[in-house]
Order: structure tokens, then C-alpha cells, then sequence
């Protein structure tokens, strides 16, 4: 497989990163092929590789191994644990999810063996160093000599996430959480980091670097409520001079509502889609919802959520690319990570998430290397509803995102907190 010149420049710098601080950090936004660099590097190098993932990208990896250096790899599995470390000693390429840092089964061989490289694919993971995940993987990064970390999203919702990945990858630097803290203060300007992370963080933007791919439009469809509708929709919130934790409840409760009374029209659109032998993928939070879409095109569907294993949502995804039948692909908006979905160019949002990382990353599954057509987003929402509001929040709070991931200026939207004031003031 050939790279594209941008993805032989990233390979560069993770080699030239990591020859000279032992650590590398890929930041690439979505799309851009992350995993093909890191792998091309450490095959270049013949190194002995532990790759840590989310569970569901694990066969994503054995695939992409595959394909660009045709060789197999070992996926670690908790259910058959090895006996000894003489088992991983033919692979060059060792998978494991974040969890299995800490199985007490498999823990003592992968600290044991003796690795070249460690990478941690969608770091953001690590983002909480109170969790075992963190810590276990955290401790295994750090004895390993080289160090190379993958996330397109880095930064999620606040940028204190970004630190737990600084401080694994390059300690001598952020030692401690006030090394960091510095660069979180509201209105703070991210230049004096930029130059300080500069020689071994790498991020490009697709508009940069792949001007030809075709563009993503992004259409909101206005919906209006019936009256029996509006009325439902407004007994939910008779809780508004509650305490915050219920004005939330009430809030999950309101999103679950409007998801529920719009399918109908999300029905409407899907079958125009189809009609036109379009293939369409379809975001929502809510796994009722999932279900009962799925239910309604089981014949023609493939899912990417639920109890799914690895295997089984990277199997549904290769049909849904490959099998002309497969018109439609239902996936949870918070699991939309490491899948391609090309053979697609329209996304329905039943539901919007919480972060405009999630959303991005999950239009991102259709707009990557690959496609060759206009990607269009559809999001129907409700006017004069919590829709609207979490769409509006999502806009600002993505410009903040963007500043923090590509290190300008930070200045926090905390989108729970602001829709339970707007609910309260509007009822003052």
C-alpha cells in the first residue's frame, strides 16, 4: 500500500521525535491515517510492538497490519490469557484493549516483554490518571524506551485532558499537573506550549493537507412539534425547580423524547436515500432508538453498537462497505472510533452527543481518505427545544475544542451546566 506524501512526512517526524525524546505524538485529525503511519514506522524498524486500543478497534489494527505489512498479529484476549512469554515471541505486532493493562492474567506478561515501541491508539483515553486503565498503561509506557501516541482528538472537552498524555509521554517536562496548569487558565494563550511540545507533536487538518478530498456540508432540518407532542415534551421538565441532578435526568429524558417522535421523519429520509441507491449511516446515543431502527431495516442493516464483539462490528462494517445488499449502517455516536465508512456520503444524527468531538468523529468515519464524493450531514431538529440549544452549544463549544487541540487560546463551554441554566432562566 502506497502512503500519501503527507503520511511518508508524519513517519518522518515520529522517527525523528522519537530518535531524539523517545517519544512521539501523532495528533492528525481524523481521517488522516494515523494507524498506516505508525505501523509503516515500526515496521521500518522491525520493532517488537505493543499496540493499546479500545476493544472495538482491536481487529481494525489486525486488519491495517495486514495491509501494509502483510503480517498476522496477536490480539490478547482476557478469555485465553498466554501461559507463557515464550507465545508472544513470534509476533512482531502484540494488541490489547486499555482494560487488559491491568488483568492480573495478563498484565505480568506484557510488563515482562521486552517491547521496542508502545503505542497508544486514541489516547484520550488515558485521560483520567485515576482510573486503573490509566495508571497500568501509563506504568507500561513509561519503562518502554520508545513511546508514540495516536488520538485525532486529544482534547474532548477540557484541556486538562490533554495532560495525563504529555506527562506519560515526556515526564522530564510535565512532571506534575503544574507544569501544565499553567496553560489552562481561562483566555490563556497555548503559543508558549506549541513551542514547547513542538519536536514531538504533529497535528495536520484535512482542508491542509488533502485539499482534494470533497467537502462535508452540514444541513439542520427544522422540525416542529404537534401540540400533544410540545405538551409531553413539557411535563418533562416539571422538575425544573429541582435540584441540578434531576434538571439533568430530566434533560437525558427530554433528548430520549425528541429522538423517539422524529423517527418517523428519519424513516422518511432513509428511504429517500435508498431510493436513489444512496447508502446511508445513522448516529444516536440512545440504544432504544438503535434498536429500533435496526428492527425497521434488519434486512438491508448492519450494526456497529450493543454487545457487539470486536470481530462481529468489524465483520458488519466490511459488509456494509462491500455488500451491495447493505444499505444502511445504525452506530452509536459514542463508539463512532476507528471504522471506515466511505461507501457512504450521507449521516443522519437522530440525536447530537455532548462534545463536538464525538461528532466529529463519528462524521469523520464517512469524510477520510477514501471517499470521492460530497459527504452530507443531516441533522433534524426540533425548534424551540433542548435540539436546538445543545446544537447551538455544540458550535461554540467546537471553535474552543479546535483552539485547544491546535494550541491557540482556551476558553471553556461546559454544555450540561449551561443547558441547566438556560432551563432555569427561562421558567425565572
Amino acid at each position: 500500500m502506497t502512503l500519501y506524501p503527507f503520511q511518508l512526512e508524519g513517519v518522518n517526524f515520529i522517527s525523528n521525535a522519537i530518535n531524539q525524546n523517545g517519544a512521539a505524538f501523532l495528533g492528525d485529525e481524523p481521517g488522516l491515517g494515523k494507524s498506516p503511519q505508525s505501523i509503516i514506522y515500526a515496521n521500518q524498524n522491525n520493532f517488537k510492538t505493543l499496540i493499546f486500543c479500545p476493544s472495538y478497534l482491536k481487529y481494525n489494527w489486525v486488519s491495517e497490519i495486514t495491509k501494509f505489512t502483510g503480517k498476522s498479529s496477536l490480539v490478547l484476549d482476557s478469555s485465553k490469557p498466554p501461559e507463557t512469554l515464550s507465545e508472544l515471541d513470534p509476533y512482531q505486532f502484540i494488541i490489547a484493549n486499555y482494560e487488559i493493562s491491568y488483568n492480573p492474567k495478563i498484565y505480568p506478561f506484557i510488563y515482562h516483554t521486552n517491547f521496542d515501541l508502545v503505542i497508544a491508539d486514541e489516547s484520550q483515553y488515558l485521560k483520567n490518571h485515576k482510573t486503573k486503565r490509566t495508571q497500568h498503561t501509563v506504568a507500561i509506557v513509561k519503562k518502554n524506551p520508545r513511546k508514540l501516541f495516536l488520538t485525532g482528538t486529544p482534547v474532548k472537552s477540557n484541556p486538562e485532558e490533554f495532560y495525563i498524555q504529555l506527562h506519560a509521554l515526556r515526564p522530564d517536562i510535565f512532571n506534575d499537573f503544574g507544569s501544565y496548569a499553567q496553560y489552562c487558565q481561562k483566555n490563556a494563550s497555548f503559543e508558549s506550549l506549541h513551542r514547547l511540545i513542538k519536536p514531538f507533536y504533529l497535528r495536520r487538518l484535512k482542508e491542509n493537507v488533502l485539499p482534494e478530498l470533497p467537502k462535508l456540508q452540514k444541513y439542520v432540518i427544522p422540525l416542529q412539534m404537534s401540540t400533544t407532542e410540545n405538551t409531553k415534551y413539557n411535563s418533562i421538565f416539571n422538575v425544573i425547580n429541582k435540584g441540578n441532578g434531576e434538571i439533568l435526568t430530566a434533560i437525558i429524558r427530554a433528548k430520549q423524547f425528541l429522538a423517539d417522535i422524529k423517527l418517523n421523519y428519519v424513516f422518511s429520509m432513509i428511504d429517500n436515500l435508498i431510493q436513489q441507491d444512496q447508502k446511508v449511516v445513522v448516529f444516536s446515543q440512545h440504544v432504544n432508538t438503535l434498536n429500533y431502527i435496526s428492527t425497521n431495516y434488519k434486512n438491508i442493516c448492519a450494526q456497529h453498537y450493543g454487545n457487539l464483539t470486536p470481530e462481529e462490528r468489524q465483520l458488519n462494517v466490511s459488509a456494509f462497505q462491500n455488500n451491495p445488499n447493505i444499505k444502511l449502517l445504525v452506530a452509536n455516536t459514542m463508539t463512532a472510533v476507528g471504522y471506515t465508512a466511505t461507501v457512504s456520503s450521507n449521516a443522519i444524527f437522530v440525536d447530537l452527543p455532548w462534545t463536538p468531538a464525538d461528532l466529529k468523529q463519528a462524521t469523520d468515519r464517512l469524510h477520510r481518505i477514501g471517499q470521492n464524493s460530497s459527504v452530507q450531514i443531516h441533522i433534524p431538529l426540533y425548534m424551540n427545544s433542548i435540539d436546538m440549544s445543545i446544537y447551538n452549544l455544540l458550535e461554540e463549544k467546537d471553535i474552543i475544542v479546535k483552539k485547544i487541540t491546535n494550541l491557540k487560546e482556551y476558553t471553556d463551554v461546559k454544555i450540561q451546566s449551561r443547558l441547566i441554566s438556560e432551563l432555569r432562566l427561562k421558567i425565572a
